[in-house]
């Protein structure tokens, strides 16, 4: 037995000592290819800080709107490939709380993004492009339907820029039978650098 744990001990440092390159008396660590930020990591990135939060949200068209104050926590993460998004409005128990992973695929040339808010146990999952004319990113996917039990359906939100330091989302249900159904709104306004 022991005999069998010195051979592996033994071998699997041979291994170890295979994957570097041996260059003279020194142990070279191998290169990583990691990713590198592009133009729209940049534009995600800008978006860091702490943004004040104010929100509608619509269960149904003959019920009043909910409206909840917070604060968005916006962080660039992964080597500035990534950008995460923590919103928390009104009180822990009855208020909104969600949270967004979003980056862009140079190959694919699109924006992507998982996203999870109160409304279900699983995730959304969206899909992006920028248009620089209108200022605006449109994201559309499919998501945990909070109107529903066990119900997915089709979002669409659109990030809106007007002044500087202000944007709006707007959230839509894309509806089976080709309705638009609002769902809610957000106005951020920039509060300070994180």
């Amino acid at each position: 037995m022991q005999r069998a744990v010195a051979f592996a001990l033994v071998a699997t440092g041979a291994l170890a000592v295979g994957a570097f390159a041996l260059q003279g008396n020194n142990l070279s660590i191998p290169v990583m290819n990691w990713a590198k930020p592009v133009e729209q990591h940049e534009f995600l990135k800008s978006l860091e800080g702490i943004w004040d939060a104010d929100i509608k949200l619509t269960r149904s068209a003959d019920q009043p709107a909910f409206s909840y104050s917070g604060q968005e926590i916006v962080r660039s993460s992964c080597g500035g490939l990534f950008t995460t998004f923590e919103l928390d409005a009104g009180d822990k128990e009855n208020g909104y709380s969600s949270r967004a992973l979003i980056g862009f695929d140079p190959k694919m040339s699109k924006y992507n993004a998982v996203f999870a808010d109160k409304s279900g146990a699983s995730w959304s999952k969206l899909e992006a492009a920028f248009n620089k004319d209108s200022k605006t990113v449109t994201f559309v996917g499919d998501g945990p339907d909070m109107r529903y039990v066990d119900k997915r359906s089709k979002f669409e939100y659109v990030w809106t820029f007007g002044k500087k330091n202000e944007r709006t989302t707007t959230v839509t249900i894309l509806e089976d039978d080709g309705k638009r159904t609002p769902w809610m709104e957000i106005q951020y306004k920039f509060k300070k650098k994180k």
